[in-house]
């Protein structure tokens, strides 16, 4: 009897340890669960997105490739899709809106079966009609790695930024100094607020004097000359040279056509019809 009860006991020991060998072997294998679908923005879909807050556009020193940023649907149990942006080197982007609460955030994204790593993200004021996001572009240390980015944001909104005038922006990586319109900039900042010059149907000629000055000496002079015309605005940039063997800097300049801000005109037009009744 004794005999049984201890053959009963290690049978059941046996059972005992089988069962919890399976367990472990359970929780081992659990497949692990699966990470959300990545929903790439396509214009072509014509997909209805949330209203945006407010937009932004992009300057770079240099093309970036696989840079996204989250927007939100129309609807919202439907998940966030991430928007391409397109970035040509020592240009500035299209328009893109932004509909995120809080900052807009960007994102690394090679694929659509790749998960999104996230890149940096800047704090937009939505207060701001417009934000001109600009990038100062630095390769990787090593290969296979992402560039690094540093980033300045500027309100470019019409009011901030109007028609028939020019401001500066210098995203060089050497240090800059010279004139502008006369006014001598010893260093040039990376960002020199808007000066409006021109008015409607008028031409008015501006000098751009720069130069890179280092070790008390002055490298790779830049001269030319802009006509700031009443219906366009001027985005007098400065960028490193398209050869990254040579300290060069260059000089771009971009006018923009602006439409009529109709909004404005309806304000000064109330606030000049009161004027005429008072």
């Amino acid at each position: 009897m004794a005999l049984r009860k201890r053959n009963y006991l290690s049978r059941s020991a046996f059972w005992l340890l089988a069962c919890s060998c399976w367990a472990l072997q359970a929780q081992e294998f659990t497949a692990p669960a699966q990470p959300e679908p990545v929903l790439i923005y396509n214009v072509r879909e014509r997909a209805l997105l949330a209203p945006a807050r407010t937009t932004f556009c992009i300057v770079a020193t240099q093309v970036v490739y696989g840079l996204h940023y989250k927007v939100l649907a129309s609807e919202q149990a439907q998940m966030p899709y991430y928007m391409p942006v397109n970035i040509s080197p020592r240009g500035y982007s299209n328009t893109y809106p932004h509909n995120m609460p809080g900052a807009v955030e960007f994102y690394w994204i090679d694929d659509s079966q790749s998960q999104p790593v996230p890149a940096f993200k800047v704090n937009l004021s939505s207060s701001r009609q417009k934000t001109c996001i600009a990038l100062r572009v630095k390769p990787p240390e090593q290969a296979g790695q992402r560039p690094k980015i540093e980033t300045v944001d500027i309100d470019v909104s019409p009011r901030a930024f109007p028609a028939g005038s020019y401001m500066v922006l210098n995203l060089a990586d050497r240090p800059l100094a010279g004139t502008i319109d006369n006014e001598l900039f010893r260093p040039l900042p990376v960002y020199v607020k808007p000066k409006r010059k021109a008015r409607a149907h008028e031409i008015i000629k501006v000098d751009i004097y720069a130069y890179i000055e280092e070790h008390e000496q002055i490298d790779n002079v830049i001269r030319s000359q802009i006509n700031l015309m009443g219906n366009r605005r001027y985005w007098i940039c400065f960028f490193p040279g398209p050869d990254p063997k040579r300290a060069r800097v260059t000089n771009v300049v971009f006018p923009e056509q602006m439409s009529v801000d109709v909004e404005l005109m309806n304000k000064l037009n109330v606030q000049a019809q009161k004027d005429f009744e008072d």
